[in-house]
C-alpha cells in the first residue's frame, strides 16, 4: 500500500523510519473499536448515498469477517502499514478487493483515532476497576461511594481541561457522571 504521505518523494523511506513512525506496535489494541466505528461510518455513507447498497453490503460483510478473524487472533499486521487503519484497510482490500479502498472516504484519521479511543476507553471504563492512574472507572456516579472524592477531583479537572486537552478522554469520564 502506497504511503498517504509519500506521494512528493521520489524514493521510498528507510526501514527504521518507518518503524519510528509507525502506531501499530501499540495501536493494533484498538482493532475492535477501529471496525466497530469503520461499520457504523460505512453505514453513514450508505445512507447518504455516497455509497451504493451493493458497496455498502460487500464492505459491511469484509468487515464482519476481519471482526471474526481479530476475535480469532488471526489478523497479522505490518509496521509497513503504519497503524491500525491503514492495516485494515489492507486487510480488508485483500478480502473483497478494490471497493475496499473505500472504506476511509470522508473520514480524516483524526476522527478515526478520536473515534477509536473513546470507544476503548468508554468499554476499558466499564465496571468496577480501577484506571492506570489508580482512580477508579466506572463508579463515578454522584459520589456516592467512598471513592467520589477522587472521582470528584478528577471530574474537576477533567472539566477544566475538556476543551484543549484530548477531548475524547474528557467526554469519556465526564460520560460516567451522567451515568
Amino acid at each position: 500500500m502506497t504511503k498517504l504521505w509519500g506521494g512528493r518523494f521520489q524514493k521510498s523511506a528507510e526501514q527504521w523510519v518507518d518503524e519510528f513512525g509507525a502506531s501499530i506496535s501499540f495501536d493494533q489494541k484498538l482493532v475492535m473499536e477501529d471496525l466497530e466505528g469503520s461499520t457504523a461510518h460505512v453505514k453513514m455513507l450508505s445512507a447518504c448515498q455516497i455509497l451504493t447498497e451493493d458497496e455498502a453490503s460487500l464492505i459491511l460483510s469484509g468487515l464482519e469477517t476481519l471482526k471474526e478473524k481479530a476475535q480469532a487472533g488471526d489478523l497479522e499486521f505490518s509496521v509497513s502499514n503504519e497503524d491500525i487503519h491503514l492495516n485494515l484497510e489492507k486487510h480488508l482490500i485483500d478480502e473483497i478487493g478494490p471497493v475496499g479502498g473505500k472504506l476511509h472516504t470522508a473520514r480524516s484519521r483524526n476522527d478515526q483515532v478520536a473515534t477509536d479511543m473513546h470507544l476503548y476507553l468508554k468499554k476499558s471504563g466499564k465496571g468496577n476497576h480501577r484506571s492506570g492512574y489508580g482512580f477508579p472507572v466506572g463508579d463515578c456516579g454522584a459520589g456516592r461511594s467512598t471513592r467520589g472524592y477522587h472521582c470528584a477531583r478528577l471530574y474537576a479537572s477533567a472539566a477544566r481541561a475538556a476543551h484543549f486537552i484530548w477531548p475524547s478522554f474528557a467526554d469519556v469520564f465526564l460520560d460516567a457522571r451522567t451515568r
